[in-house]
C-alpha cells in the first residue's frame, strides 16, 4: 500500500510537471511583443475620460465635428490609462502574459477535470494559444476573452452536467416511448384542442384551462 501511495504521488507530481510545462509553452506565442494597431489611441481615449469625463461629441474626427459618440471600450481605455501612468508599457506587458496564462491553465484545468486525455489537451492547447498569437495584443479585446472564459467558467460551474444532458438531449428524453418522461402526441399540444402533425422544439405541454369557481 505505501509503494502503491508513493507511486501514485510521483505520477501525479509528473503529471503537474507535464501540464506546467505545456502552460509555458503555450505562453511564448502569447508573450508576444507586438502592439496593438491602436493603441496609443485608447490610452489617449482614457487619459481624456480621466481628465475630462465622459464626453458628449466625438472629440477627434475630420468630417464629424460635434456628433454624439457612444464608446463601448470606454472601462478597457481607462484600464490602459492607467495601466500606462502607473505600469508603463511593460507592466502591462506583464499583465498581458498573466491573462494569458489565466486563460491556457483555466483551459488545461478544466481539460483535466473532465477526464480528457492528455494528447488531447496538448493538440488544444497548442491550437489555442498559437491562434490567439496575433489577436493577443494590448487592446480592449483581452477583456472580452477574459470575461467570455469567466462566462462559460461560471455556466459550467452553476450547470450540472445531468442538466446539461437533459439540454441537449432532449429528443431521446421525451421521444422514447420507454423513457419514463416521454410526452406523447395528445400531450405536446399548446393549445386547448389537440394539434396535428409535428410540433416544432422544445416541445410544451398542453396548456392548462383554469377552472371557474363556482358561485353560489
Amino acid at each position: 500500500m505505501i509503494g502503491q501511495s508513493a507511486n501514485d504521488a510521483r505520477t501525479s507530481w509528473a503529471e503537474r510537471g507535464f501540464f506546467l510545462a505545456l502552460l509555458v509553452i503555450c505562453l511564448l506565442p502569447l508573450s508576444k511583443n507586438q502592439p496593438g494597431p491602436d493603441f496609443w489611441g485608447h490610452v489617449q481615449y482614457g487619459s481624456d475620460l480621466l481628465r475630462e469625463g465622459l464626453p458628449t461629441s466625438t472629440p477627434y474626427t475630420y468630417n464629424a465635428v460635434g456628433n454624439n459618440w457612444g464608446n463601448h471600450e470606454t472601462l478597457s481605455e481607462l484600464a490602459m490609462a492607467v495601466g500606462i501612468q502607473s505600469l508603463g508599457g511593460v507592466g502591462l506587458l506583464c499583465i498581458k502574459c498573466l491573462l494569458g496564462a489565466v486563460l491556457m491553465a483555466v483551459i488545461i484545468h478544466r481539460s483535466r477535470r473532465a477526464g480528457v486525455s492528455q494528447m488531447t489537451i496538448v493538440v488544444m492547447a497548442l491550437f489555442t494559444s498559437i491562434n490567439l498569437m496575433h489577436f493577443w495584443l494590448l487592446r480592449p479585446q483581452l477583456a472580452s476573452y477574459m470575461f467570455f472564459a469567466s462566462l462559460v467558467l461560471i455556466l459550467d460551474w452553476a450547470v450540472p452536467r445531468d442538466e446539461l444532458t437533459k439540454l441537449f438531449g432532449r429528443r431521446s428524453k421525451y421521444d422514447a416511448p420507454a423513457s419514463p418522461e416521454y410526452l406523447s402526441p395528445s400531450r405536446r399540444s399548446i393549445t386547448e384542442t389537440k394539434q396535428t402533425g409535428y410540433v416544432q422544439w422544445p416541445a410544451l405541454p398542453i396548456r392548462q384551462t383554469p377552472q371557474k369557481l363556482a358561485v353560489r
